[in-house]
Parts: C-alpha cells; sequence; structure tokens
C-alpha cells in the first residue's frame, strides 16, 4: 500500500473504527442501521434520516465557523460523523434503490 494517502487511509480505518462501535450501540435488535431506520415510523426513508443526522452535525461545524467554540464534541468529531452518515446514507440508498453496489477496483480485476 502506497503511503502516499497514509493520512487519508488511516482516517478510513478511524471512521470504520467509529461505525462498528456506534452501530453496536444503536442495533438493539441487531437489524444495521436501526437507529436510522427508525425515520421510517415517520415516512422517511432510511437514508434521507441519515442525512438529515448529517445536517444537524453540518449545523454544529456552522455554529463552531461562527463562534470558534463547541461544547459537547470536538469540530474534528463532528467532520468524522458527517463522513460515516454520509456513508452510510450511500449504503441505504442503495438498498432502497435497489441498486447494486458498483465493483471495487479489486473486485474488476
Amino acid at each position: 500500500m502506497s503511503t502516499r494517502y497514509a493520512q487519508f487511509d488511516g482516517l478510513l480505518a478511524k471512521m470504520k473504527q467509529i461505525h462498528d462501535a456506534k452501530g453496536h450501540d444503536y442495533e438493539g435488535d441487531g437489524r444495521p442501521y436501526e437507529n436510522l431506520r427508525a425515520g421510517e415510523d415517520w415516512n422517511i426513508e432510511a437514508w434521507k434520516y441519515a442525512m438529515l443526522r448529517a445536517d444537524e452535525k453540518m449545523r454544529r461545524l456552522k455554529s463552531f465557523a461562527k463562534k470558534g467554540t463547541l461544547k459537547n464534541e470536538s469540530a474534528l468529531d463532528s467532520l468524522l460523523d458527517i463522513a460515516v452518515l454520509a456513508a452510510i446514507g450511500y449504503v441505504l440508498f442503495e438498498e432502497a434503490s435497489g441498486v447494486m453496489p458498483e465493483p471495487t477496483l479489486s473486485e474488476r480485476g
């Protein structure tokens, strides 16, 4: 693996750790993304609910940009949460639309 993008690769690994840890906490019955599927009870598709949650994080960052402070989580935490929520939204959108995931570069051969 190239070290050209080592920082980015490390960030992706950190995102995976956050995803798995938070997923463990949110999946009461073991169904992936159960907390985001709860929006369906309000007629909000799960992928859209994920984006609403990302928007909340974005609003935190806007507040940080204006005021320079946050109380409960860092700007870096918010950025990571947005990235993870965007990836989950992608997965949930694929699931809802029946779109088959694109093969990865290694799968393409």
